[in-house]
């Protein structure tokens, strides 16, 4: 038989197991936004500007 002190471990392990189950999964990417925006504030990053894309590095253009 179980002591009382090994049956309240257990039961304990248990429902710390389940708390923990229960927790939500952390979306990386959004606490990253979050940190960003904390550092870097509304006035100094404009979360519209992306690169162009072009890519300038060629030696020169071939018209074909």
């Amino acid at each position: 038989m179980l002591s009382p002190q090994r049956s309240l471990i257990i039961a304990l392990i248990c429902l710390a197991q389940s708390s923990w189950c229960l927790q939500q999964k952390i979306n990386y990417r959004e606490k990253e936004k979050q940190v960003l925006d904390q550092i870097l504030g509304p006035s100094s990053y404009d979360a519209r500007i992306r690169p162009s894309g072009i890519n300038g590095t060629g030696h020169h253009k071939e018209w074909v």
